[in-house]
């Protein structure tokens, strides 16, 4: 097939023209999907088999779409996005490649996950661009294996938090200026001090007042030197009874 077919010669206007046949052709060759867009009529005025065989879809019917094309096979919660790269490709006043991750709906009816890098091709005497050239790359497969990934990383950190949570313990989290990020319910159980309470300076409550000096101490000396944080003290349980624990 003539992989010029995508383009209406007839409609081209004569700055359109300077996008030569020969050029066309050497476009269609490639193992690509690459197509040209007008800005001033926001259509496609070619595109390559690459993009046909992408998609699924006829000449005949990217042909029939005209303007409605993004609308029609855009996913809507992309669309807003994909209208906005059109307008930041009117904005260009460079060569810089803009690129776009989007799903774009098959002939089939799946969606499919697309990443197009695109740059104007023609300005008018004015420098205002006229068209822009794209590279439309297929990205579903790689896009699925980082979303399974996403799911299997929340999923094991979903089990962490369970685990950690239940552990019959009392797990904390502080950061290096001893600001507390996390309390499991071992310590809620234990302290009797709810989480809201913990996490705003309340967990130094239950530390013992001749403890203070020296787990603050201990804890200076681990930021300083690198070594683990460890030391004894005692917490107060919720039925006001001191406990010694060793703290890690």
């Amino acid at each position: 097939s003539d992989p010029c077919r995508a383009l209406d010669l007839r409609s081209r206007s004569k700055r359109q023209a300077r996008l030569s046949i020969d050029s066309l052709r050497l476009l269609g060759a490639l193992p690509a999907s690459i197509y040209v867009h007008d800005l001033a009529s926001n259509k496609n005025v070619y595109a390559n088999d690459e993009v046909l065989k992408s998609l699924g879809y006829s000449t005949a019917q990217i042909e029939a779409l005209g303007p409605r094309l993004l609308e029609t096979i855009v996913h809507p919660d992309d669309l807003a996005a994909r209208l906005g790269q059109f307008e930041v490709l009117r904005k260009s006043v460079g060569d810089e490649i803009h690129t776009l991750v989007y799903r774009a709906r098959h002939a089939d009816g799946t969606w499919r996950w697309i990443r197009s890098r695109e740059r104007v091709l023609e300005r008018d005497p004015d420098g205002r661009p006229l068209t822009f050239v794209g590279v439309a790359e297929d990205i579903t497969e790689l896009k699925l294996r980082k979303l399974g990934l996403v799911a299997e990383a929340s999923r094991l950190q979903h089990e962490t938090d369970v685990l950690v949570q239940n552990l019959p313990m009392l797990v904390f989290t502080m950061s290096a200026s001893g600001e507390a990020l996390f309390f499991n319910r071992g310590w809620i159980d234990y302290t009797g001090i709810d989480l809201e309470r913990s996490l705003t300076a309340g967990w130094s409550d239950v530390l013992h007042p001749e403890d203070i000096e020296h787990s603050r101490a201990a804890w200076e000396k681990s930021l300083k030197s690198g070594q683990d944080y460890e030391v004894e003290y005692r917490l107060r349980d919720r039925q006001g009874e001191y406990n010694w624990f060793l703290v890690r």
